[in-house]
């Protein structure tokens, strides 16, 4: 019985040394907590399932929370320099509704993550995603520029051609018997 005893003692520490995990999720950043877990979540996902979760949460964030998680995923971001923190940061900068939105450094966060081997395959899959994610609404909204543009001229053109009917018609003489 007693060579069972350091097996049951492994057994038990591993038990009491998972649930304690299961107590205090934390994101892949040391001293950062990991909100967009819910208890029974599995920390032992991937990066990148983890930072779907991320993005769903952050979304819902009001503008005060989302001002408050961009100045924390920048501060943890500028400490590791982390794949993880760098694709936080990206969905960050790329939300449509975020203040300090900047598409531009958002893409030049994804990129280096796009080279063969710079990342794990799931995680430059979703750094391909968010990529063209930008890069596409970037190209929509460029085309919605240029055609606001055209818009103008066009109705400045038209403006021009009344003013130019209304001096014609203020300059015809009044026709006897015409009123």
């Amino acid at each position: 019985m007693k060579s069972g005893l350091p097996l049951r003692i492994a057994l038990w520490a591993t038990l009491i040394s998972l649930t304690a995990g299961c107590g205090a999720l934390t994101s892949r950043e040391p001293g950062r907590e990991a909100q967009w877990l819910k208890p029974g979540q599995s920390f032992l996902m991937s990066d990148a399932e983890s930072l779907l979760l991320y993005h769903e949460y952050v979304r819902k964030l009001s503008g005060a929370e989302l001002n408050k998680e961009h100045d924390g995923v920048k501060q943890s971001f500028a400490r590791s320099g982390s794949d993880f923190s760098r694709m936080q940061l990206a969905m960050l900068l790329s939300l449509p509704t975020a203040s300090f939105r900047d598409e531009g450094r958002a893409i030049s966060l994804v990129e280096p993550l796009l080279k063969e081997g710079a990342a794990g395959a799931e995680m430059r899959a979703l750094a391909q995603l968010l990529h063209t994610q930008i890069s596409e609404h970037r190209r929509t909204e460029d085309k919605l520029r240029e055609e606001q543009r055209r818009t103008e001229v066009l109705q400045q053109k038209l403006d021009a051609l009344k003013s130019i009917e209304k001096s014609l018609l203020d300059r015809e003489p009044a026709r006897p018997g015409k009123r």
